[in-house]
């Protein structure tokens, strides 16, 4: 349907454009000539003659391109919106609901918890010092984890949904969720240290447990799945 639509406007268009024109410079018709008339007849024709090609491209432009350009945009797959709104989707099937749900609660909880500790760490630090270069890399690795873990749960849930499995897929989704639930332990002890820091040297940040701790849930990751 759109793209007859776009064919009858786009032939409507040229069509409108070269009847102006026949009509206009015919000499049965409009009769108007560029030499041997007044002024004002050479500038109409002058006039028509450079617009009729910009107003048949511009049309053009407008019918081929207008709805595609003006059709409200998804959002950015790979945003905690959309994640957000695709586990709201699942939470409707009665057998996803339970991940669906344990999902979404996981995706409030970390960007809660990110923005506390973006700001604590913005308030304990300046950008510019080792230490807080260090925190913001860790988080950030951190991000880039549970959100991995957020695709492959969708992934699955995807599959369930598919193939109207009610089986297979639990222990899967659970590792995920669980590796998740890990990440968010580790977030909250992170915030417990940065809470008591009043101010470090690179170094103690180094020597602290939880950033020990998520440089090897960091460095695991790498060489498995959950």
């Amino acid at each position: 349907m759109g793209g007859w639509s776009k064919a009858w406007r786009l032939a409507l268009l040229v069509s409108g454009t070269i009847g102006l024109n026949v009509a206009a410079l015919s000499p049965g018709l409009g009769g108007a000539r560029l030499t041997g008339g007044s002024s004002f007849e050479t500038a109409f024709v002058v006039t028509l003659i450079v617009m009729s090609p910009v107003v048949l491209l511009t049309g053009s432009h407008a019918i081929l391109f207008r709805d595609a350009s003006s059709a409200p945009r998804l959002p950015e797959w790979r945003s905690p919106e959309a994640y957000w709104l695709a586990f709201v989707r699942f939470r409707r099937n009665r057998v996803l609901r339970r991940e669906s749900e344990a999902a979404l609660s996981q995706l409030e909880r970390m960007e809660k918890k990110v923005n506390v500790l973006l700001g604590l760490l913005g308030e304990r630090f300046n950008p510019t010092e080792l230490s807080y270069k260090r925190f913001a890399s860790a988080i950030a690795a951190v991000e880039e984890l549970f959100y991995g873990h957020v695709r492959e749960l969708l992934g699955l849930l995807r599959l369930r949904e598919a193939s109207a499995m009610a089986t297979g897929w639990s222990a899967e989704s659970a590792g995920y969720l669980g590796a998740n639930e890990e990440i968010l332990l580790k977030l909250d002890g992170l915030l417990a240290e940065l809470t008591r820091l009043g101010g470090a040297d690179y170094r103690d940040v180094l020597l602290m447990p939880c950033m020990k701790d998520i440089d090897i849930l960091i460095n695991q990751t790498k060489y498995y799945k959950p």
